[in-house]
């Protein structure tokens, strides 16, 4: 198999390859995702992980691997919080709910030009959160660095009641069993 480029600079994404012993190397991409504008919300997804992909191979050779994750509830898109304040109301929102996360995978293989693209979803169901779990939260992890404000390998992990879908996407923003199926198509 050729060299495969992660498309991102996500610390999550690097962990799962190296657990899933898959050799790659990283380039992020730079590019502006709040430009896709999609209603869409499993389209939105591939778009945004398609441009990623798309902005590497004008730059490098191999197997560009990109993703994208976001996560909605009651039909708002929660992505990471800008601030300790916006932590705390998305918290708010997904206690006691069901909150869907959107992951879409796009790979290119720049020298034989076959692309895979697909998004997935996975479902996560919340337990009512107390205000104090929410501010201990806040203030002891990186919330601002997660999509929704949390963190399944964290803390965040005691307040789920169920969860339906790819774990690896949720845990660490690339659905492994996606992934796989991607490699194959486009090798």
């Amino acid at each position: 198999m050729q060299k495969i480029i992660l498309a991102s600079g996500s610390a999550s994404r690097q962990t799962v390859l190296k657990q899933a012993e898959i050799p790659f190397e990283v380039f992020p991409a730079q590019v502006d995702e709040k430009s896709v504008t999609e209603k869409d919300f499993k389209k939105r997804a591939v778009k945004i992980a398609q441009l990623k992909t798309e902005w590497v191979a004008e730059r490098k050779s191999g197997i560009i691997v990109a993703a994208d994750l976001f996560g909605v509830c009651a039909g708002e898109i929660l992505e990471k919080p800008a601030t300790a304040d916006e932590t705390r109301l998305m918290l708010k929102k997904l206690s006691g709910k069901t909150f869907t996360i959107y992951i879409g995978l796009c790979c290119i293989n720049t020298v034989n030009g076959k692309t895979f693209s697909e998004a997935t979803t996975t479902e996560v169901e919340f337990r009512d959160i107390a205000n104090e779990e929410i501010e201990e939260s806040v203030q002891n992890e990186p919330v601002t660095t997660w999509a929704a404000g949390f963190n399944l390998a964290h803390s965040s992990i005691k307040w789920v009641k169920r969860i339906n879908g790819s774990l690896s996407g949720l845990m660490y923003g690339l659905p492994l069993e996606l992934l796989h199926k991607a490699l194959k198509k486009v090798d």
